[in-house]
């Protein structure tokens, strides 16, 4: 009976360890790097690729090892990994947008025989990238994904994808009069080296300490207003280097040593670091523009548009074609496409 019991138990089991194994099935797998996150629209190719997405097409999602991008059909949005081996700077930062019209291009590069894509914005169009003037490391790039070797035919797509877009803008290769991306919450207060500094409602204020110079410290407490102030100057902070700068728009043209100028905080011994100086000049920045564009200054000329040329819309318009050719691009989008362009001339 004992054995009858036995039997019958493992019989009633079996069912069970079935259901779970049809339950783990069904269960949704680890993403792994260039999948899809988002349902694909009907019109995707065989590969998992898109191309010039339309209006309410979720987007295709490219993982990479350092962040992923979301490429939508009027931008792109960059999420950063949140691991420890991560710069801090990015993982503070968290999350870009950065609109289509923001592109002046696209650069695409093999690093270890690994593809790496990045992202070329206008002049002004960026505040971070405004600031740092091109004195980030490759790492702490905003808009740098690094993929794998695997996926070096789908970044070569997804770059002339892009390069499409900017190439069809008419002011891709013109400065921006405003940010077209926003800037993070900047720290409260910045400390420095020989100070710190705080942004009220309208205008920038430093407070010296005893580390600061004579010249400081004669000059007493300092109060910038957003209107007046030409460019914000921030130089990378290192071990003993480094400074955070304001330039009035009525400034000398030669302006004395950071050390002894009153509208300068210095950076170094650990005072200033990169994350916190980078996210508090960008959020100056911004003030600074916003302020600038809301009346203070002559007004800014009102954009005008070239002709297009015609040269550069069958360019574009063959491009259109090749994709088509090759899958990746529906007909019907790219009739729609093409008939856009041909509007412009």
């Amino acid at each position: 009976m004992g054995t009858r019991h036995g039997r019958r138990a493992r019989h009633v089991r079996r069912p069970r360890r079935r259901l779970r194994a049809r339950r783990a099935a069904a269960a949704p797998r680890p993403s792994v790097p260039g999948a899809r996150r988002r349902p694909s629209p009907p019109h995707r190719s065989r590969g998992g690729t898109v191309d010039l997405t339309a209006p309410g097409d979720p987007g295709f999602r490219l993982n990479g090892r350092n962040a992923s991008w979301t490429i939508e059909h009027d931008r792109v949005v960059v999420e950063y990994a949140d691991s420890p081996g991560s710069p801090g700077l990015l993982r503070r930062i968290g999350v870009r947008t950065v609109p289509l019209v923001a592109l002046s291009g696209v650069h695409l590069a093999t690093g270890e025989g690994c593809p790496v894509l990045r992202l070329e914005l206008r002049p002004g169009a960026d505040p971070y990238l405004d600031v740092a003037a091109g004195q980030l490391r490759p790492e702490h790039h905003p808009y740098r994904l690094e993929l794998d070797r695997e996926q070096t035919d789908l970044a070569a797509h997804h770059a002339r994808t892009l390069a499409l877009h900017a190439e069809l803008n008419p002011d891709s290769d013109r400065p921006c009069a405003t940010y077209l991306t926003h800037a993070a919450d900047p720290p409260a207060r910045l400390r420095g080296y020989d100070g710190e500094a705080w942004l009220d409602e309208d205008a920038l204020r430093f407070r010296w300490n005893g580390a600061a110079s004579e010249a400081k410290q004669r000059a007493g407490d300092t109060v910038h207003r957003y209107a007046e102030i030409d460019r914000v100057e921030w130089v990378r902070p290192g071990l003993v280097s480094g400074h955070l700068r304001v330039v009035a728009a009525d400034a000398a043209p030669t302006a004395p040593p950071a050390s002894d100028d009153p509208a300068a905080l210095l950076f170094g011994l650990g005072l200033g670091g990169l994350t916190a100086s980078l996210l508090f000049a960008a959020a100056l920045a911004v003030r600074t523009r916003t302020a600038t564009a809301d009346g203070a200054g002559p007004p800014r000329a009102a954009s005008t548009h070239p002709a297009a040329d015609p040269g550069r819309i069958a360019a574009a318009v063959r491009a259109l074609d090749g994709l088509v050719a090759d899958g990746l691009l529906d007909p019907a989008d790219f009739v729609r496409r093409r008939d856009e362009l041909l509007d412009r001339l």
